[in-house]
């Protein structure tokens, strides 16, 4: 597991999931208020069944707080000794955290009502654990749709990144040889690039995921002229890589991307392109 700097964790943060966190506060603590007042209602303790719902609420927003506050310094403190050692102790930190979480929000509610040990665990296990499993759903629910987002996006720049080492190899070869390459397999050849930049993160399973025209020079044709670009790819269908004559690099919407495309100028790339796509093996 990595590291979770607090750049990447931002790349999860989305606005479409603060109805969620508003469904977990509400849930933590009306929800976990109620079940505390549904069960003080059952207490053989006179003093507990005349406690109020306000009052509940109160306990759970208390019992919470302590407990997300104890497991976030307990799992910054695992993050700080991760760096420092350069062990794996997050997922320890993690484990540990929620535990403490539990522990803490049980002594809370324990020391913030009448009533002996045994009762107090009657009554918090029911809701501690009815907020912990909602937490874990709308985390999952939060999560996982923000981490295909994040994956996705990754393709596409790792996609576009490749693109500024196509341009500086055929710089390269062209310098060395005096002409450019005719595919962009001599690029690898030459060892002017690796292998592996060749492809395109967005189709993986292609050898090359960049289609190519030889320009006659680098970087000293019309700016509109397309050399590279990415193939499109069904699977991740966000874009496209372009390099132009000019050696500009643009990453453009598959709606910009065919604008470029269907310019006059590129009349020949585009039709050579038309032909190799219909052609490419399906994503596996």
């Amino acid at each position: 597991m990595g590291l979770m700097t607090m750049d990447r964790f931002l790349r999860y943060l989305y606005v479409w999931q603060l109805p969620l966190a508003g469904l977990f506060i509400a849930g933590w603590i009306l929800g976990g208020g109620w079940l505390l007042r549904s069960g003080a209602r059952k207490s053989k303790s006179a003093k507990l069944r005349q406690i109020t719902l306000v009052r509940c609420c109160q306990l759970s927003f208390l019992s919470g707080v302590f407990a997300m506050g104890a497991a976030g310094a307990t799992l910054g403190i695992f993050v700080g000794l991760s760096r420092i050692t350069g062990s794996r102790l997050v997922a320890v930190g993690g484990l540990l955290a929620i535990a403490l979480a539990i522990c803490l929000a049980f002594l809370v509610f324990h020391a913030s009502r009448p009533g002996g040990l045994r009762e107090s665990l009657a009554l918090a296990i029911k809701p501690i654990c009815a907020v912990l499993l909602l937490a874990v759903a709308l985390g999952a629910c939060a999560y996982f749709p923000a981490r295909s987002h994040v994956m996705e996006r990754a393709r596409y720049t790792r996609t576009f990144a490749n693109l500024a080492r196509i341009r500086d190899a055929l710089n390269a070869y062209h310098r060395r040889y005096g002409l450019m390459p005719e595919r962009l397999e001599q690029l690898a050849a030459a060892d002017d690039i690796s292998a592996d930049k060749l492809v395109s993160a967005i189709n993986p399973h292609l050898p090359v995921g960049y289609y190519y025209v030889r320009p006659q020079r680098a970087n000293d044709q019309p700016a509109m002229r397309l050399v590279v670009v990415s193939f499109f790819s069904e699977k991740y269908p966000g874009g496209r890589a372009l390099l132009f004559g000019n050696g500009l690099r643009r990453w453009s919407a598959i709606a910009e991307a065919e604008l470029f495309l269907s310019d006059e100028i590129n009349e020949d790339f585009t039709a050579g392109l038309r032909r190799i796509e219909a052609d490419l093996p399906p994503p596996p």
